[in-house]
């Protein structure tokens, strides 16, 4: 059975997914959509996920007068087609260990522009990176990637090669292996 694709609106369509917790940040970046809209108009920001915050989340929208191009989509199983579709990935995190969708993203070739959080930090280039977690740094990197979107993708080129030769379950497996290998060859 095919995976239903989530159909994104006609947009420029910008995507988050994760659990809707205090520490993935949604807040800040519902704060941030505001003024993207300002220079984006056309932006549409679609929230992959579930969670205790989600009718925060609404009310949130609501009240900065931006819920109409705000959706809440619930949580989506396979996020490759929207990934493919998408015109960025933002990763809002206050904190992470190494966010999985930023692989999920480069694997599809989404552009990623994220807040300084492991993982992102080290694979993103820096104009990727917001200068903190603040809702204007996040509305000033996702605005700026909004307005160069070819120089950032040429930009993470060398992440998304990353990503297909590192990040795949392959690579890491066979790099498991080669450990192993390694430690076993000793003998």
């Amino acid at each position: 059975s095919r995976e239903e694709s989530y159909p994104l609106p006609q947009a420029i369509n910008v995507i988050a997914a994760g659990r809707l917790e205090p520490v993935k940040g949604f807040r800040k970046l519902i704060a941030a959509w505001p003024g993207v809209l300002e220079r984006f108009p056309a932006a549409h920001l679609t929230i992959f996920g579930d969670g205790s915050e989600k009718t925060g989340l609404l009310e949130q929208a609501k009240q900065l007068g931006c819920s109409e191009s705000i959706t809440l989509a619930g949580y989506l199983n396979n996020l490759m087609p929207v990934l493919e579709q998408a015109d960025l990935l933002v990763i809002s995190s206050e904190r992470e260990g190494f966010p999985y969708i930023l692989v999920e993203a480069l694997m599809a070739q989404c552009p990623v522009v994220s807040t300084p959080v492991a993982g992102c930090v080290e694979i993103l280039p820096s104009e990727a990176i917001s200068k903190d977690h603040s809702a204007r740094a996040l509305s000033t990197v996702i605005s700026a990637a909004l307005s160069a979107p070819e120089e950032l993708r040429r930009s993470e080129q060398p992440a998304f090669d990353y990503a297909r030769t590192h990040l795949t379950l392959e690579a890491m497996a066979s790099d498991t292996l080669e450990v192993y290998a390694d430690q076993t060859s000793d003998d």
